[in-house]
């Protein structure tokens, strides 16, 4: 989780109602370092789950390489220094961070990474302080959801199945498995 994430469902009253903003389709931050003389210059940013130092690299940078390779991020920015050394003269960068805005569905993350370039009042902020909010629902009724505007391809083509041969392929493994398995 991001600094600048929000915890909890906010505020409700006695009957259950929100008092608070309702966001619609919100995502949140996650961070990774990206470099510096604490990773050896290495990077916890990998785009692929598969891809990773289990010792160096954190937890929640194992879980951003997971919604990455689920293809549910959206880079915020460029990377910046999130630690110095002062010295005398000066000071060095010992550690460097990317900012994503994740989000739950890849619907979610479609409409929000271009639904955003229609509205002048919000954007996913800067690295060191994204905006991953969702959209009011006065924001969301502003959406243009025509097809030029809002391009649902990409949400599209996620939800194709997996191909039936490979189907076949994992059952046919699986029953061969046990069968083995007996003998």
């Amino acid at each position: 989780m991001g600094a600048d994430d929000k915890v909890g469902d906010g505020e409700i009253d006695a009957d259950g109602n929100c008092l608070d903003n309702i966001y619609i389709f919100s995502g949140h931050d996650e961070r990774c370092r990206s470099g510096g003389i604490n990773l050896g210059f290495d990077s916890c940013c990998a785009e692929k789950a598969n891809f990773f130092d289990l010792f160096r690299c954190r937890e929640h940078e194992r879980h951003l390489a997971d919604l990455m390779d689920q293809d549910l991020c959206v880079k915020v920015g460029s990377e910046y220094c999130s630690k110095k050394i002062n010295f005398i003269v000066g000071s060095a960068c010992v550690e460097y961070k990317k900012t994503y805005c994740c989000f739950s569905s890849k619907m979610a993350m479609v409409f929000n990474e271009q639904g955003r370039k229609q509205l002048n009042t919000l954007d996913f902020g800067s690295a060191k302080k994204p905006n991953c909010r969702g959209f009011t629902p006065e924001e969301f009724q502003a959406l243009d959801f025509s097809e030029d505007k809002i391009d649902l391809k990409e949400w599209y083509d996620s939800l194709t199945t997996t191909p039936s041969g490979d189907i076949n392929t994992k059952i046919t493994d699986r029953i061969n498995d046990f069968y083995n398995g007996i003998k």
